[in-house]
């Protein structure tokens, strides 16, 4: 039996990863994306936090049926990063180690009135980290410590508070850390 996905107005996807890997193809962290079947009548795509062209990439595909997306500013890094994606009904928004990522030009400014595509019942993906897709395709390169979803947009305020406990808790999970999120806290 397949599960329901995640059918929000209001989103927020966070995320704690090490990225081994920044460069080459398409990398899921977490998503409910499913590549083999993107051009169904009915779009099972929802949304997705995933490595693209070198840069952390956020977005929600939209009742309009197109991807509204917001890429990293600089490119990632290999290393430890704390992702949170958000989306609150007006506006896609994506922060990296606790900083928002302003969209520069692009196909997509982040700004959006609506509502987070509505699979039709059974055809919605569940969220899955590391990758949906079978054989690994698009599978992440690296290791995620942490993955949270909400029915809300987070505020600025708590973000910065979910990246200063992300980069506390680096050490723990991996013995390699040496700087915690190996970004300096702001």
């Amino acid at each position: 039996m397949r599960g329901e996905g995640i059918r929000p107005d209001r989103l927020t996807v966070e995320a704690l990863f090490r990225a081994d890997r920044v460069e080459g193809d398409l990398q899921h962290i977490v998503s409910v994306f499913d590549p083999w079947d993107d051009r169904a009548a009915h779009n099972p795509r929802q949304w997705t936090l995933e490595i693209h062209e070198g840069r952390l990439r956020f977005g929600i595909y939209g009742h309009d049926q197109r991807w509204h997306l917001v890429n990293s500013a600089e490119p990632l890094s290999r290393g430890w990063h704390h992702g949170v994606g958000t989306f609150d009904g007006r506006q896609v928004r994506l922060y990296l180690n606790g900083s928002i990522q302003r969209q520069s030009g692009g196909e997509s400014s982040g700004r959006f009135r609506g509502y987070i595509n509505r699979p039709r019942p059974g055809a919605a993906k569940p969220p899955s980290a590391g990758s949906s897709a079978p054989l690994g395709h698009y599978g992440f390169e690296g290791a995620i410590a942490r993955v949270r979803l909400l029915d809300q947009a987070m505020p600025d305020d708590e973000i910065r508070e979910a990246y200063r406990i992300a980069c506390d808790s680096v050490p723990a999970v991996d013995r390699r850390a040496e700087d915690g999120c190996g970004i300096a806290n702001d």
